[in-house]
């Protein structure tokens, strides 16, 4: 079986510019995204990992990152996320694709072997971490699901990729659910106070890959529940097509997707 990672990242962001390559840690000069690479190395069994980005100018300074960390590069169309996905599946002949999300630095990279090793090991098409802060958990996708998909579904939405393929009446969910639940709480970058709160955490824990394991996350939680705040229930969730629903919602209607899931494993997070 092969692997790879497809970490999907642009520059263009309404409410916090650049945030990928803002700087974590000025000293180290070390960016969000050079963090978000380190827990993608934290993988064993991934075989070769992509910054996926767009072809637009504005993401030409991306190109960098990916030199400098010594990973692939593959730009694509800017508003269709699936197409670079699938893009680089064919290019690589993979089997499973790892998706990782720009915005969220607090990707549990420790967990990437356990989501793949389920996958294979249960013929599933999908797999997250469920009961982790939002933020916190990457996606494996067999490469054949999400070429159905892509066959189906208006690119212009695959943002949002995860509402159409975490769908169990229809796909081989797997889920490494955990024994307690902080998915009320919000660890990935959108807004200046979210990049705050990635300071605050990082100043506590370091910027090292195996500093910031969400053991070590969920741990400071514990230990300092002034620095976390639960995500209001009535906050509106977008969706596609300019739709919303309600926080708590959503939650619910994640709940329900694990229930049906056809394979769930309890892990243990702190």
């Amino acid at each position: 079986m092969k692997v790879v990672s497809c970490i999907v990242a642009r520059t263009t962001s309404n409410r916090l510019p650049l945030k990928v390559l803002r700087a974590v840690n000025p000293a180290h000069d070390k960016s969000m995204l050079d963090v978000i690479i380190s827990k993608a190395k934290l993988s064993t069994l991934i075989d070769k990992i992509y910054l996926c980005t767009s072809e637009e100018p504005c993401d030409d300074i991306l190109v960098d990152t990916a030199y400098r960390n010594d990973i692939s590069l593959y730009r694509g169309a800017s508003d269709a996320v699936i197409e670079r996905l699938v893009s680089v599946a064919e290019i690589e002949n993979a089997d499973y694709v790892v998706r990782i999300t720009g915005d969220n630095i607090f990707v549990a990279g420790e967990y990437l072997d356990e989501q793949i090793e389920l996958c294979i090991d249960n013929q599933l098409d999908y797999c997250r971490l469920s009961g982790v802060p939002i933020g916190a958990t990457a996606e494996v996708i067999k490469v054949t699901a999400l070429k159905q998909l892509y066959e189906e579904m208006d690119v212009s939405v695959s943002e949002y990729l995860m509402l159409y393929i975490f769908n169990p009446e229809r796909f081989r969910c797997g889920i490494l659910k955990s024994s307690i639940d902080l998915s009320q709480y919000g660890i990935t970058v959108d807004t200046p106070d979210d990049f705050e709160l990635v300071k605050r955490i990082l100043c506590h824990l370091g910027d090292s890959a195996s500093a910031l394991k969400l053991k070590n996350i969920c741990r400071l939680f514990k230990d300092n529940k002034d620095i976390f705040k639960e995500i209001p229930a009535d906050t509106h969730i977008k969706l596609p097509y300019d739709e919303s629903m309600r926080f708590d919602e959503f939650l619910n209607n994640q709940k329900q997707r694990v229930e049906r899931s056809t394979c769930v494993k309890q892990i243990n997070i702190l």
